[in-house]
């Protein structure tokens, strides 16, 4: 049975929040003037903004346009950024700790009219440039992946927010779901709130979404129930509001990160991304590795065991009892990537996933260099619930 688009986001919002043991979420609004906000009692019919920084970027003039917290440092992360392409050529990431109200510039992004941050499980950062092109930011390496979108993400500013399964959350006139990996933006699947003018979006551990607009507004979607519900008026205390952070990350739970990539041909090492759950009853998760020569050939990997094995250009990451796609042997697309559906029944060796299963995949690949002709992706290890 086909779903409707609309049943297809609130199955993708709810995917494997619902066993999750989350530590209360507070909520968190990027406001005019520099001011960061707490909204407390938020999922109450009464919600309270409470004041609780200003931000100093150490001299960056440019505009607030995007909210992010830091769960290991608790910092706020500020992405700032010109309104218009005629106010300057760059944008920034600030690291802003509330402690000391310090915030020192840890990325320069060569380019503007960027909106929008939201945390990905393995602790990268997305944000949209221009509604055309999503861009996927590595703090800790200060460097990024870009991928053009197929249909412009429309709005003056538009937000976006990482679901439970990896997929990204924005505004297209009414909202919608970008595919991370080839760009495709799947418009208009829940009808859109009511906020004027909507610049900040955020999912909270439950799957509900909330929607601020540059008058304050917020509203609330419950995807159990398919309505919104305004939570805060217009005009209220913060005044404007870009952007919205949740101080826990809600999505990718279960996954981790085994081992990185060593540097290929292309200078890069290859990742190892996911989309979809954990959820082993909801079998929807996808292997996706970038970074990768183009055109060449490749095959995961799986095992429940980690090890650490010089094998060609790179390390191999998982022990035995060793299982191989060998019959499913992928080809790079011109841009290095590959994609393959795990079907969770029947992985390779004729393993079968259940709730409780660690599995670590990591995907070899063809690679002519003057040492090796081969090399390996990073490795992740998923805990299905």
């Amino acid at each position: 049975m086909m779903l409707s688009p609309r049943l297809l986001l609130t199955a993708a919002l709810a995917a494997g929040l619902a066993s999750s043991a989350l530590a209360q979420q507070e909520l968190y609004a990027l406001a005019r003037f520099r001011k960061i906000f707490r909204i407390d009692d938020y999922q109450s019919a009464a919600p309270i903004p409470v004041e609780v920084a200003t931000w100093n970027s150490n001299g960056t003039i440019a505009d607030p346009t995007g909210l992010a917290i830091d769960p290991d440092t608790g910092h706020f992360l500020v992405l700032a950024s010109p309104w218009t392409k005629f106010n300057g050529d760059v944008s920034e990431v600030v690291d802003f700790d509330p402690a000391t109200g310090v915030g020192t510039v840890v990325m320069t992004l060569p380019a503007v009219v960027f909106s929008g941050l939201d945390r990905r499980w393995d602790g990268k950062y997305y944000t949209l440039r221009d509604g055309e092109e999503l861009w996927l930011l590595d703090l800790d390496a200060g460097t990024w992946t870009i991928e053009s979108l197929a249909s412009t993400v429309e709005g003056l500013r538009p937000s976006l927010a990482v679901d439970a399964n990896g997929s990204v959350l924005s505004e297209t006139g009414d909202l919608g779901l970008i595919d991370p990996y080839s760009g495709d933006v799947t418009a208009d699947v829940i009808l859109d709130s009511t906020v004027p003018i909507p610049l900040g979006l955020e999912i909270d551990a439950d799957g509900q979404v909330y929607q601020a607009s540059a008058v304050a507004l917020v509203d609330r979607y419950d995807p159990a129930t398919g309505t919104w519900t305004n939570i805060l008026g217009s005009f209220n205390i913060m005044n404007n509001v870009y952007d919205l952070a949740f101080s826990e990350v809600v999505d990718g739970a279960g996954y981790s990160e085994t081992c990185a990539g060593l540097p290929n041909s292309t200078g890069q090492g290859s990742t190892l991304e996911l989309l979809g759950s954990s959820n082993a009853a909801a079998n929807d998760l996808e292997l996706v590795t970038r970074q990768l020569p183009p055109a060449t050939f490749a095959y995961y990997l799986v095992s429940e065991v980690t090890a650490s094995v010089p094998v060609g250009d790179g390390i191999l990451c998982l022990g035995s009892p060793l299982f191989r796609y060998n019959t499913n042997i992928l080809v790079s697309d011109p841009g290095g990537t590959v994609r393959f559906p795990l079907d969770l029944g029947q992985l390779a060796g004729g393993q079968v996933a259940l709730p409780g299963d660690t599995y670590h995949f990591q995907l070899w690949h063809r690679d002519f260099t003057t040492t090796s002709t081969s090399n390996l992706s990073a490795a992740v290890g998923v805990t299905f619930e």
